[in-house]
């Protein structure tokens, strides 16, 4: 089920979960501001205290390769999109040597913390059929962990340039990206999800990912992660807060 609502949304303006992920320190709240395929995931060994879960693609991938994330579990697949996440046919996820899909994954415990990203390879959907995807995840999330702080991110702008000169899809550009992370800010707002505006990060003067950071034009070059993991800590809620915010 999923918690009540309001309308009130919260960005935070603290560095303290992912902080601790980071550093392997302990977990603490913070104060608040008002403002409203195949390739198989792996488990990071951390202290009991600290449980983030971080869902997504290839580019979540990347997040746990190269940012510094010293804790957490990763359940992604390349390719990944919102419509296999609970999918029979997609159990991408290997824990102790038995597989599970996206979702069954994220089901075998409780987690203080659930980090979504999504949307990339949708970008050549409809903008209706992602909508409804990820209207389904997030609710499928919310009854999976109903006592976890779930942070909705915007997808990270494209080169455009870039991604022609390796003959990636036409799909994957800032047109797309800009559409669907308008129906992601909005869908934050219906199901009472934090938001983290990653994609703010990572967009230049002219709304692109910047050459310099852009491997094949979607992804990012290792270095460039960091920038993802900064932006998630100082961007963070406690959980108190997050529940009263729904209630």
């Amino acid at each position: 089920m999923m918690r009540k609502k309001n309308c009130g949304f919260y960005y935070i303006l603290a560095t303290v979960c992912l902080i601790s992920l980071l550093s392997g320190c302990g977990r603490s709240t913070a104060e608040h501001t008002e403002a409203p395929t195949a390739s198989t995931a792996v488990q990071t060994q951390r202290p009991a205290a600290i449980t983030a879960a971080f869902l997504g693609d290839s580019r979540t991938e990347g997040l746990q390769a190269y940012s510094g994330l010293k804790y957490g579990d990763f359940f992604y697949s390349r390719g990944m999109n919102v419509f296999r996440v609970d999918d029979e046919d997609y159990k991408v996820v290997t824990i102790d040597g038995q597989k599970y899909t996206i979702l069954e994954a994220l089901a075998r415990k409780q987690y203080q913390s659930v980090y979504i990203m999504m949307g990339i390879n949708e970008l050549g959907y409809p903008a209706a059929s992602f909508r409804s995807g990820l209207s389904k995840l997030l609710q499928r999330v919310n009854e999976i962990q109903p006592n976890a702080v779930i942070y909705l991110q915007t997808l990270p702008p494209v080169n455009e340039e870039v991604a022609q000169k390796n003959k990636l899809d036409p799909s994957l550009n800032n047109t797309n990206a800009a559409t669907f992370n308008q129906i992601i800010k909005e869908l934050a707002a219906q199901y009472k999800v934090a938001l983290i505006d990653t994609a703010s990060v990572y967009r230049d003067q002219n709304g692109s990912l910047p050459a310099d950071l852009a491997s094949d034009g979607v992804h990012f070059v290792p270095s460039a992660y960091r920038r993802w993991v900064d932006y998630m800590a100082s961007h963070t809620l406690s959980f108190q807060s997050f529940d009263a915010s729904r209630k």
